[in-house]
């Protein structure tokens, strides 16, 4: 038996629980919505910086477009979603690895840091090298760096941050077609998903499953042809 999950969960909604983003909406409602919008358009590859901290005052803040999943067990979900928000949408890993997505590579971060000291002179170097492709590798670097990640927040003896075992796929530019739509006129890349490929939807709660259920725009596009595993958060702790 594997010791890895066979689902990579995407999770979202953490503006929708911490209420950072005020709407007249009761939270069902925009749980509902923000579903809708991912599987009738896919993943928004929003910019997300990762800063991390090494040995003798090196640094290094790495922005790229990505969409993050997290390999934990179903059972932990409860635990977990409170951090990114409770709605989740799993997916094979082979969803992942073709899209040319692995897991991140968690890095010491803090004063023992000397993977991100060294990483940080070669990135340094590379950025005042002499050299008609200069730019080039900088960002053939800065795709490596993207998926990096910090074991820990501000307490390093609670490896926080290594315990959600992430996954990112990053976006490149030779994903446009048949995985991507590219950035057009400020918005974003976008992540293509088809319904075949969800595997498992995880709802805050059975209202928002009910009414996901019961969504003409969702049934036509995904439960009309495919059903992917049905849970609740709650539900997952029994896992």
């Amino acid at each position: 038996m594997s010791i890895h999950s066979k689902f990579l969960i995407h999770w979202t909604g953490r503006s929708i629980n911490s209420g950072s983003t005020p709407s007249p909406e009761p939270k069902s409602a925009q749980y509902l919505a923000l579903l809708k919008s991912i599987v009738l358009g896919g993943f928004d590859m929003k910019e997300g910086t990762e800063r991390i901290q090494g040995r003798e005052d090196s640094e290094i803040a790495i922005t790229v477009p990505r969409v993050c999943f997290s390999e934990i067990r179903l059972r932990d979900v409860p635990q977990h979603c409170g951090k990114y928000g409770h709605l989740g949408i799993g997916f094979s890993r082979q969803f992942v690895l073709v899209r040319y997505g692995c897991p991140v590579f968690y890095i010491q971060n803090g004063p023992k840091g000397v993977v991100i000291e060294n990483l940080a002179r070669i990135h340094q170097f590379l950025g005042q090298c002499d050299s008609a492709n200069q730019t080039e590798y900088v960002k053939d670097l800065d795709v490596v760096l993207g998926f990096l990640k910090n074991m820990w927040g501000n307490h390093q003896q609670e490896l926080e941050f290594y315990d959600e075992m992430e996954w990112r796929i990053v976006y490149l530019t030779h994903m446009n077609g048949p995985y991507c739509e590219p950035p057009r006129s400020g918005r974003c890349p976008v992540l293509k998903i088809e319904p075949s490929d969800i595997k498992l939807l995880v709802f805050p709660d059975d209202g928002v499953r009910k009414a996901a259920l019961e969504d003409e725009d969702l049934h036509e596009r995904l439960f009309r042809s495919h059903t992917p595993v049905l849970a609740t958060v709650e539900e997952c702790g029994n896992f």
